[in-house]
């Protein structure tokens, strides 16, 4: 669990906030406390030593960027990540010079705040996942009617086989549920879409970025993922997957 504050002055905008968290990632995030003001919101930094911050710029005392620049980043004995959040997208600049961890705008648009919060999560020494994996090889593997799906390789954690339906789905953290590829997709289709998926069985192809150690013969993920445990390495497979962790 991530212990997390918000420092903003508008309270509608904290409610909406602490609404989005709550509702989608309440088992990693737990809300520890807010503040109106700058001083307010240091004396929580200093009290709860949360690991992120959702900062406001417009603040009575002060600017929130020059909370960052001067106090947060000096010190920062939290090694809070802070998250600049404000209505105006003129401060993205600011917020970058401030090194910021990640900034978002108002109104938050749930996607943009899942991609805050899934850096956020991801452990420290975890290999960043690439954002910028074209979507058009994957597409073209979907199934007619999932095409409109927007489904993005290192949103991924694992390609697996459904010999009942005999053909691949895709278990992605933005879908609750495997979404299916077209048959006739095999696992040189799946493993030539980016070097970091690598085979672990016959039936099951995991996402690198996401593998954080393997208990035994047992794959165990990094969060989001970690809830997915029934996924095992055979024999055939373990020298490389062993190999590829190491690398």
């Amino acid at each position: 669990m991530i212990k997390a504050i918000i420092i903003d002055d508008d309270r509608a905008a904290r409610t909406e906030l602490k609404q989005l968290l709550r509702a989608h990632y309440a088992d990693h995030i737990y809300m520890a406390g807010e503040a109106d003001t700058a001083g307010e919101g240091l004396a929580l930094l200093m009290r709860l030593h949360p690991q992120l911050v959702f900062l406001d710029v417009e603040l009575p005392d002060t600017t929130g960027i020059d909370l960052l620049n001067n106090v947060i980043q000096p010190s920062n004995e939290t090694n809070a990540k802070v998250v600049i959040y404000t209505a105006h997208q003129r401060y993205i600049i600011d917020a970058l010079r401030a090194s910021a961890f990640d900034f978002l705008q108002k109104p938050i648009d749930p996607a943009e705040l899942h991609t805050v919060v899934k850096r956020a999560i991801m452990p420290a020494g975890i290999r960043p996942i690439a954002t910028n994996t074209p979507n058009m090889p994957l597409d073209n593997l979907l199934l007619p009617e999932n095409r409109y799906v927007s489904l993005r390789l290192p949103d991924i954690c694992c390609f697996e086989y459904n010999a009942r339906q005999r053909n691949w789905t895709a278990l992605a953290d933005t879908f609750p549920d495997p979404v299916r590829l077209r048959k006739g997709v095999n696992a040189d289709d799946l493993l030539a879409l980016a070097p970091q998926f690598v085979q672990v069985s016959r039936s099951a192809i995991v996402n690198l970025h996401y593998l954080q150690e393997l208990d035994n013969a047992r794959c165990r993920f990094f969060p989001p993922f970690d809830r997915i445990t029934h996924i095992t390495v055979s024999r055939t497979y373990r020298d490389q997957v062993q190999q590829a962790l190491q690398q």
